[in-house]
């Protein structure tokens, strides 16, 4: 298959799906737009978080700990 082409998958000759290319998402230009100007930078990896956790104050949990109680 070949980029942007449409696949039509049948059983016994009926259609039963189509599998057609993705959409781009448009919401991530800016982001795009900034990284093909220099002005960001990006390796393809997921963000290795902070070096020292930034804790709330009271409860003395880091952001990414309250997040995951939330969560749960």
């Amino acid at each position: 298959m070949q980029a942007g082409e449409r696949l039509t998958i049948t059983d016994r000759g009926r259609v039963i799906a189509v599998i057609v290319p993705a959409e781009p998402n448009r919401s991530l230009d800016w982001l795009h737009k900034m990284v093909a100007e220099g002005r960001a930078s990006w390796s393809g990896g997921k963000p290795a978080g902070m070096a020292r956790p930034i804790r709330s104050r009271g409860k003395g949990k880091t952001a990414s700990q309250m997040v995951i109680e939330d969560r749960g």
